[in-house]
Formats: structure tokens, C-alpha cells, sequence
């Protein structure tokens, strides 16, 4: 009964968040009403069932996950899960470093923070928040163990000058900084203009900073730089111009409990009345089916080169 996409299960549990990036969600929610999102024990269902499927990575996002009230009783749930090895947390940084000691004792193993920016004025243009908070979110996550991956959206050509800020912010700090391509993923905000292929910026890494590379195979980053007197190492997320669908191994259920087969797709299934209406068995054949009729793989250089039209909002859907 097992198949590849249900390997990692990414959960958005509130479509809302409390910045407002450009290249993600300037709206701040969709304005689904906060009686819509699943609740702590709808998510522990879901993730039961998955569990029995074969899920052993579970990743919550949002919108801004932190903003949920029981986000300890949701981390707390889903560690508790038989099966589950593996639970992450993707967040703006804004409210961790208030939360990342009670979310460590609930159960939560490793975080994802975004930091498009390491400039406190370019931060602030492309969220309209305050960087203090993230750094001290990261630096606090460091300190209590926890395994920081930092999430650096290439909005621009000002992502090219940051290159050193950035080396710097890692030199003395123990994380996986990840540059992940401009992708259009917020329908009507678009700006292909502020797209910048990735490949540029390795280059520069190689042929101005001297770093050195290792290669990894059938992963979504294909190479990990890394230079000797740096703690910090860098990789690269190229969903448009090295597009790895092949090896996807997840699937996202929105704040609603449905299900999207990929992070472009636009077809859904209810889990929660699936799960409530059916066997186990019954169940997990519906949903297989389901993946199964609905595997093909969008062009996402068509839709980036405006070929084809942005339907897709990933503050709704989950990173």
C-alpha cells in the first residue's frame, strides 16, 4: 500500500500570517475564517492515518504556524504518534524565540526560519517586519540543539550583492542557509523581473569566496558548499530552473484538511471526511487512486516565464 509521495506529509494549519513578503503572501491571509482551519485532533487523525501508511516525516507551515494558540498541543499530538521519526516546523522566525524551548520539550525536532534578507532595511522592504526577532529566533533555536535549515528566497538581483552579508551571518553559526529560486507562487503578485537563476550565485561562491562543494544524488539539493572557516554551509533549491519532480516524496494538506497531490496542483480531496467515512483499507485505496490519477508534473518554467497562468497561493497550500 505504500507509495512515494507518502513518505513526508506537510500540514498547513492557519492560512494567516504576521508579515507580509512580497514574494509570497502581501495579502496576510486568504480570509478563510479561523472556524475553517482543522483542529489539534483533526491533524492527530490525519497523521495516525498516515503513520499507518507509512509517513515517518511530518512537517507543519502555514501561513505563520506560531500564530495558532495550541501550536505546543499540535506538536505535542503528533510526536506522540507511533511511526513518526521525523517532525519539523517551517515559520517566519517572528514569535520562535519565545516558543522554540516549549516547542523542543513537545516534541518538535528540527525548524525551517526564512530570512530573505540579512540587510534590517531590505528585510523590512520585502516583509515588513523586523529582522531582531528572526536573528534571535535562529540564535536561540542554535543554542538549545535544535537543527536550523535558513530558507533565503532570490528576490532579485540585490541577492547577488548580499552574498557576503550572508557567508558572514553563517561563519559563526552551525545551519544549512538554503537560496531557493523565485517561484510564482501567489497568484496576481508575480514579478518575473525579480527572478535570478541560482546558478549565478554558485559560481560566484565558488570563484570569489573560495568555497568547495559535495555532490548529492536523487535529493532535491544536488550540491552542499561548504568552506573551512565556516560553520554555516550553503545549498541551492532550483524548483524552476532544475525542476525535481522525480524526487518529490511529499504531499501538503491545506488548513481546510485537504489534500493537494503537488504544491501547483489545483485538484483536492477532503482527508477528513475520507478518513471519517471510510474503512482504513477503503480509505487508503481512495487516496492512492487519487495521487495516482493526479501525478502529472506541471512546467514550472512555463508558468515563471508567464506561459501559463498563476493560479496557486502557498500561504495556503504550505511551503
Amino acid at each position: 500500500m505504500f507509495h512515494p509521495k507518502l513518505e513526508y506529509l506537510r500540514i498547513s494549519i492557519i492560512d494567516s500570517c504576521n508579515l507580509r513578503c512580497k514574494y509570497c503572501n502581501p495579502y496576510g491571509s486568504s480570509g478563510w475564517n479561523k472556524k475553517e482551519y482543522i483542529s489539534a485532533t483533526d491533524i492527530c487523525e490525519i497523521v495516525k492515518f498516515f503513520s499507518r501508511l507509512g509517513t515517518r516525516k511530518v512537517r507543519i507551515t502555514g501561513g505563520e504556524p506560531l500564530l495558532r494558540e495550541d501550536i505546543d498541543k499540535i506538536i505535542s499530538g503528533i510526536a506522540g504518534i507511533e511511526g513518526i521519526e521525523d517532525l519539523a516546523l517551517t515559520t517566519n522566525g517572528v514569535l520562535l524565540h519565545k516558543k522554540i524551548e516549549s516547542l523542543r520539550e513537545a516534541g518538535l525536532k528540527r525548524v525551517n526560519i526564512s530570512l530573505p534578507s540579512v540587510d534590517e532595511q531590505r528585510f523590512k522592504s520585502i516583509t515588513g517586519g523586523d529582522i531582531g526577532s528572526v536573528i534571535s529566533s535562529i540564535d536561540e533555536s542554535i543554542k538549545l540543539g535544535i537543527p536550523v535549515k535558513i530558507n533565503v528566497v532570490a528576490f532579485g538581483e540585490e541577492i547577488v550583492r548580499e552574498l557576503e552579508g550572508f557567508i558572514g551571518f553563517i561563519k559563526n553559526r552551525d545551519v544549512m542557509l538554503r537560496f531557493i529560486e523565485y517561484m510564482p507562487v501567489c497568484a496576481n503578485t508575480y514579478s518575473r523581473k525579480r527572478f535570478i537563476e541560482l546558478s549565478r550565485i554558485e559560481s560566484i561562491l565558488v570563484s570569489d569566496f573560495g568555497f568547495d562543494y559535495e555532490e548529492r544524488h536523487n535529493e532535491m539539493i544536488s550540491r552542499v558548499y561548504y568552506k573551512e572557516g565556516v560553520k554555516g554551509r550553503i545549498g541551492f533549491i532550483k524548483p524552476v530552473t532544475a525542476q525535481f519532480c522525480d524526487v518529490c516524496n511529499k504531499v501538503r494538506i491545506n488548513s481546510r484538511g485537504e489534500l493537494r497531490p503537488c504544491l501547483f496542483s489545483s485538484v483536492t480531496i477532503n482527508l477528513l471526511d475520507l478518513i471519517r467515512n471510510e474503512s482504513d483499507g477503503d480509505a487508503a485505496r481512495m487516496l492512492l487512486e487519487f495521487l495516482n490519477r493526479n501525478s502529472s508534473k506541471p512546467d514550472i518554467r512555463a508558468i515563471s516565464n508567464g506561459d501559463s497562468e498563476v493560479k496557486i497561493r502557498l500561504f495556503e497550500i504550505g511551503g
